[in-house]
């Protein structure tokens, strides 16, 4: 019998509306060595986040999405596993109402290379080398 992995992948929710964009967020995600559940709407997306065993290390969703936008999903989220960190994409820019999420935006058209970034940024572990006085 294998041992468990001491430090499994982390579990990365992606959520788009645009088939293409989707599959290329999770294309890149996955070959940099993280596990992604996918979803095409923000109602799948929170059907597959109550289901998940573990929190997901980072939500990574559209804005502009029907039923359920990106903000809302991501309050949802949040108030289901409060230490998901969050990321969103846009082609349009934060809406009125995105003040009080904390996740930086990554602007649509993006590359797999400047998704890992972001994705890699927002869960790179703080830094504590330096302290304030």
């Amino acid at each position: 019998m294998a041992a468990p992995q001491a430090n499994p992948d982390p579990v990365v929710l992606v959520v788009d509306d645009e088939p293409i964009v989707l599959r290329l967020m999770q294309r890149a995600l996955v070959s940099a060595g993280y596990q992604v559940v996918a979803a095409a709407d923000g109602l799948s997306a929170l059907a597959l986040a109550s289901e998940l065993p573990t929190p997901p290390a980072a939500l990574v969703t559209d804005l502009r999405m029907e039923p359920i936008d990106g903000a809302s999903l991501a309050r949802l989220v949040k108030a289901l596993w409060p230490g998901t960190r969050l990321l969103f994409v846009s082609g349009y820019g934060p809406p009125a109402d995105f003040g009080d999420l904390p996740g930086p935006l990554l602007p649509k058209p993006f590359g797999a290379d400047q998704l890992l970034h972001a994705v890699g940024g927002l869960l790179a572990p703080p830094d504590t080398s330096r302290r304030s006085s």
